[in-house]
């Protein structure tokens, strides 16, 4: 995924999966690559999954947060490590 900034794949990736089911491929640190099908979208978190409160939590920018549909749990990846992100 080769789109300008940083920042700005952040800021596509995170409202893409706010609103919608997607797959990411990234490398993982330890280089071997991972594919997977996931989502922020809490209508597809199970309710014993989703964030609890209302208080808003300090997220690392470099590194995205989202729950893996297959996997059944949360999980996280570097945005810079990004290869592929599409929308389902």
């Amino acid at each position: 995924m080769n789109t300008t900034a940083p920042e700005q794949n952040r800021e596509f990736i995170v409202d893409a999966l706010n609103n919608c089911l997607c797959t990411v491929t990234f490398e993982k640190l330890d280089g071997t690559e991972r594919t997977m099908k996931c989502t922020r979208k809490p209508e597809f978190i199970p309710a014993e999954f989703r964030p609890k409160g209302d208080k808003p939590t300090k997220e690392n920018q470099d590194v995205v947060a989202v729950y893996d549909i297959d996997a059944k749990g949360w999980r996280s990846f570097i945005v810079e490590n990004v290869t592929h992100f599409n929308l389902l």
